[in-house]
């Protein structure tokens, strides 16, 4: 069950390391995640099987943005995605799992002003957001028609496209990354 929640964040936040997804196990399964400021700010305890080199890393939302710690230390900015992040966002929907109030998202691991188009008969909420030193564009969907969708991509002059599959999601996980979806969802 937890390992493959684990799986299902990896695979919604585009990561492929075998690597990530054994630490974030590893850090949800510890029990290190606390959560200090409900939906801004938790702490991860550090792990020295895993490398950590602190007892403890905050890891918070500014904005749009999910930021740890670790990253304004030394080497920071090579982590990108952190694992306390994803022991945060995992322990996240593992507490929200039995929500009933769910919307559609899809993350993809461009900044918006890579993304040429979408290809979507309803209006989704399209917005760019930051985990960790990471820039996502987010597409979230609430109505019930969708279950993937045609990105166009811009990268060096060329366009391609990828199908990408919505993951359902609870709302409240969803309103970490995008706050105006709960506007959103009210309107639709």
């Amino acid at each position: 069950m937890l390992i493959s929640l684990v799986k299902n964040i990896a695979r919604l936040l585009e990561v492929d390391s075998k690597s990530w997804i054994r630490r974030v196990y590893k850090r949800v399964r510890a029990e290190t995640v606390r959560e200090i400021v409900p939906g801004v700010l938790w702490q991860v305890g550090g792990l020295p099987e895993l490398g950590d080199r602190e007892d403890k890393y905050d890891v918070w939302r500014r904005g749009s943005s999910i930021v740890c710690s670790c990253q304004y230390s030394s080497w920071g900015y090579a982590r990108r995605l952190c694992t306390h992040i994803g022991a945060v966002l995992t322990r996240l929907l593992l507490e929200l799992e039995n929500d009933t109030s769910t919307v559609k998202i899809i993350l993809v691991r461009r900044p918006l002003s890579h993304i040429a188009r979408v290809q979507q008969t309803c209006r989704p909420l399209i917005k760019e957001v930051s985990i960790g030193f990471a820039k996502y564009t987010v597409i979230a969907c609430t109505c019930g028609l969708c279950d993937y969708t045609e990105i166009f991509v811009e990268r060096s002059s060329h366009i391609y496209t990828c199908r990408k599959m919505f993951f359902r999601v609870p709302l409240r996980f969803a309103l970490l990354f995008l706050p105006e979806l709960a506007k959103y969802v009210a309107e639709h």
